[in-house]
């Protein structure tokens, strides 16, 4: 593979896409943004309010908190009914995963990222009289693979978007970006297949929590590799180049969403979040979070143009043929070697099974039920 970007290195990058023509610019980011969006499923709240939902039985939905795969018989454009299944996540919702959602994914499609439509508030029948009261949405499937943990083996498509997703990641507040979080989905027009971050229900998580300073090590707890932080040490050591252009398509995007619907889409979690006087980590009220959120989007120029030059730098240094033998060197080695190991954990059986056992607890929570016959006649 060979993505567009980056400079020169003695030490040939891997080539994947077996000499397919590269192309970089605004006109094709877009064109590959239209073509993925084709490829996500597209509801309307309507839609889905109409839809009955019935549990998957023994499927595992992932992640760590309360939820469950459900199905319904949708309508196809000719009128047949096709069965699609649905991630279903139960109220109460304490956290508020719906509202960073529908946060996060408003704001991508504001600025032409391709995302899922909002979750609908539906319930869930469970005999009948009673059904739980949650909220779906659609569920995204992988077309034959995984994106795995070796940057050399990915497309240049779903390289691209790793590097606009950490632009959102940064902006959005959101770290939990393992690689097991982006589906992959074929562009047959464009004859490749392209990477697509189907979970951001730990947005703004970096606000309430902070991470610490944006460079290629920054990551959600635990340490597990995001898919960012996999390329970009694929990139300094010279294994693949990186389109930067892509980095910079998406920072205009975001600057250019206004501070009015920035402010709309964040409403619903302010609204849920600060009530009765709550905080969120530092800030004691909406409107703090608020300027957080618009300044964080105000940097996020500067902020990438000296992430990129630091890139650049360190890939020069650590290509240059010369022995890397100072301090800096051998600490740099330890937090590669750690990404390398902890890549291959955080796309594993042993994360599954860590996974499961907290979601299974979380499901043994109280969830809020309500008489079946009252909510379908309201």
């Amino acid at each position: 593979m060979k993505i567009q970007g980056g400079g020169p290195s003695p030490k040939q990058p891997a080539d994947v896409d077996a000499g397919k023509a590269k192309q970089g610019g605004a006109d094709v980011y877009a064109e590959f943004r239209k073509a993925l969006r084709k490829e996500l499923p597209d509801y309307t709240d309507a839609q889905l309010e109409a839809l009955t939902f019935t549990r998957v039985p023994d499927a595992e939905p992932g992640g760590t908190s309360a939820k469950f795969v459900v199905e319904a018989q949708v309508p196809d454009k000719d009128g047949k009914l096709e069965t699609k299944k649905f991630t279903f996540k139960p109220n109460p919702d304490p956290r508020h995963f719906y509202a960073r959602d529908d946060f996060a994914n408003t704001l991508r499609r504001a600025a032409d990222e391709p995302a899922l439509a909002d979750g609908a508030r539906v319930h869930m029948p469970i005999n009948d009289h009673q059904a739980i009261e949650g909220w779906v949405r659609p569920r995204v499937g992988s077309n034959g693979r995984e994106l795995g943990n070796d940057p050399k083996a990915w497309t240049e498509a779903e390289a691209r978007q790793v590097v606009v997703d950490a632009v959102w990641s940064e902006f959005l507040g959101n770290y939990d970006m393992k690689t097991d979080q982006y589906a992959i989905r074929d562009l047959k027009k464009q004859d490749t297949q392209v990477a697509f971050n189907k979970d951001w229900d730990l947005t703004l998580h970096d606000y309430e929590k902070s991470q610490g300073e944006l460079d290629r090590y920054k990551t959600y707890k635990w340490k597990i590799p995001t898919a960012q932080n996999l390329l970009f040490m694929s990139y300094v050591h010279g294994d693949v180049n990186v389109d930067f252009g892509a980095m910079r398509d998406a920072v205009k995007r975001i600057q250019g969403l206004s501070d009015g619907e920035v402010k709309a889409a964040l409403a619903p979690f302010i609204e849920a979040q600060f009530k009765d006087g709550a905080s969120f980590g530092q800030y004691r009220t909406g409107d703090e979070l608020v300027s957080a959120v618009l300044a964080r989007r105000d940097a996020l120029g500067a902020q990438f143009e000296e992430f990129i030059g630091t890139l650049e730098k360190e890939r020069g240094h650590l290509t240059d043929g010369k022995p890397n033998l100072s301090w800096g060197d051998f600490k740099r080695w330890l937090k590669d070697e750690r990404v390398k190991v902890l890549g291959w954990v955080g796309n594993s059986f042993i994360l599954d099974l860590y996974n499961a056992h907290n979601r299974h607890n979380a499901e043994k929570a109280p969830m809020t039920v309500v008489d079946w016959h009252l909510s379908v006649e309201k």
